[in-house]
C-alpha cells in the first residue's frame, strides 16, 4: 500500500499466498519475512513493489508462528521447538544460525497439549539498545528475555510472568507492552537479569494490536477502535 498521502492510501501490488499469514517482518529494504502454520516460512522479494515474488519456503521442525526481524536476521517462534534465529543475507537461502529453546506450562494429569501451542510473539528492540528478544507466551503470559548480541551463541536473561491469555506484544528500547484481557501491562527490562513489571493501563475490550514509539502507545481493540496512551513514567 502507498501511504504518502495519509488520506488516500492506494494499492502498489500483492501476491496471493497459501495458508494465510500469521505475521510478517522486513529484514531489508527489498525482503519480506512471513510465517503460517501450514507454509512455514515464506521469504518475498518486494523490490518491484508492483510485481512481488515468492522466492522460497523455509520450514521449521513444528509450526511456525512469529516472526521479528534485526538487520538480516529473522527471529521465528516454533512451536514445539523455540525459537530459530535465520541468517537472512542470502535470502533464497536461509541458514540456521541457532535456536532457543522456551519454558513451556507443563501439562497436568490427562491434560492435552495444544496444537499449535501458543508460543506466540517476539520482538527485538533496536540499535542503539541490547540486542534482546523478547518472547511471549501468550497462554500463560510469561515473557523470557534472550541475549542475542552473539546469535550464535543466544542466552536466555531472565523472565517475569505477566496475566495469562495475553494478545499482543510490541518492544520499544527497554520496555515491552504486553495486550490481554486486563488492558496493557508495561514490563521493564533496562536490568536484562531482573525484569519488572512497571505498570497497567485498563482498555474497554482485549487489544488485538499494539504499536508503540518513543511517545505514544497505540491499542487497537477491534470494533472499540484504536485507543492511544501518552507514554509516562
Amino acid at each position: 500500500m502507498d501511504t504518502s498521502n495519509p488520506a488516500a492510501p492506494f494499492e502498489r501490488g500483492s501476491l496471493k499466498m497459501r495458508g494465510g499469514i500469521l505475521t510478517i517482518a522486513m529484514t531489508s529494504a527489498n525482503t519480506l519475512v512471513t510465517t503460517n502454520l501450514s507454509e512455514g516460512v515464506q521469504i518475498v522479494d518486494v523490490s518491484d513493489v508492483a510485481a512481488p515474488a515468492l522466492v522460497t519456503t523455509y520450514f521449521t521442525d513444528g509450526y511456525a508462528q512469529a516472526v521479528a526481524a534485526s538487520r538480516d536476521l529473522a527471529y521465528v517462534t516454533d512451536s514445539p521447538t523455540g525459537v530459530y534465529i535465520l541468517d537472512m543475507s542470502t535470502p533464497r537461502s536461509p541458514a540456521v544460525t541457532s535456536t532457543l529453546s522456551i519454558a513451556v506450562k507443563p501439562l497436568g494429569s490427562g491434560e492435552m497439549p495444544a496444537v499449535p501451542s501458543p508460543l506466540i510473539g517476539i520482538s527485538v528492540p533496536t540499535p542503539p539498545s541490547p540486542a534482546t528478544a523478547v518472547v511471549l507466551d501468550k497462554l500463560i503470559g510469561r515473557v523470557e528475555l534472550f541475549d542475542v548480541t552473539n546469535p550464535r551463541s543466544a542466552t536466555k536473561l531472565g523472565a517475569v510472568d505477566t496475566r495469562g491469555r495475553s494478545q499482543c506484544l510490541a518492544v520499544r528500547g527497554s520496555r515491552a507492552y504486553v495486550g490481554g484481557l486486563d488492558g496493557v501491562q508495561v514490563m521493564d527490562f533496562s536490568n536484562r537479569s531482573a525484569p519488572t513489571l512497571a505498570g497497567s493501563f485498563k482498555t474497554a475490550q482485549p487489544p488485538q494490536y499494539l504499536a508503540v514509539d518513543d511517545a505514544l502507545v497505540f491499542a487497537a481493540l477491534g470494533r472499540e477502535g484504536v485507543v492511544i496512551v501518552r507514554q509516562g513514567s
